[in-house]
């Protein structure tokens, strides 16, 4: 595919998804007049942390230079899948490179964060990363909710487990 293909293409597909979404689904306010379906620039720029005159010039297809991770942030802000993510990927990057998996590797907690886990004997203590995946617990962590080890490390999400497990459920009230 040629450059230019390539960059409307990119330009189309991002228009197409951030009209797919609504923004009462990722928690901001409708506002009262929207010309367009879905969410705005200004908001799909807050959701990925970037500036909207950033995710402006790559929705517009022009020739600026883009990272992994700020490609990630927008596929996760406009909820891609993973072929979808793939495909962001091939239009956004000038040259073909490796595509980062979702399942990263396991997390290394920072020695201090190990070492608030340890200290905090009688608070239960859960960390986990920006996808919500629980990466560090203590033991009283683990006799209040769940035994996290039990657990593989790619079912350890939050979100999944409140849902999936009653342990989680009953302690949901609300």
């Amino acid at each position: 595919m040629n450059y230019d293909v390539r960059l409307q293409a990119l330009s189309t597909f991002l228009k197409t998804q951030r009209s797919k979404i609504s923004p009462e689904s990722v928690g901001l306010p409708t506002g009262s007049r929207r010309r367009t379906p879905g969410l705005r620039r200004e908001e799909v720029s807050q959701l990925a942390g970037v500036s909207t005159t950033w995710y402006t010039w790559l929705e517009q297809g022009r020739d600026i230079q883009v990272s992994h991770s700020v490609l990630d942030n927008i596929a996760s802000a406009l909820r891609l899948t993973t072929d979808e993510r793939k495909y962001l990927f091939s239009l956004a990057m000038e040259h073909h490179t490796e595509l980062p998996t979702l399942e990263e590797e396991p997390v290394q907690l920072h020695p201090s964060l190990q070492k608030i886990l340890q200290e905090l004997h009688h608070c239960p203590t859960v960390i986990s990363d920006r996808r919500c995946y629980i990466v560090g617990w203590n033991d009283a962590a683990r006799h209040v909710f769940i035994d996290f080890e039990q657990i593989a490390p790619e079912q350890r999400n939050m979100i999944s487990l409140l849902f999936d497990r009653k342990e989680f459920r009953r302690l949901a009230v609300n």
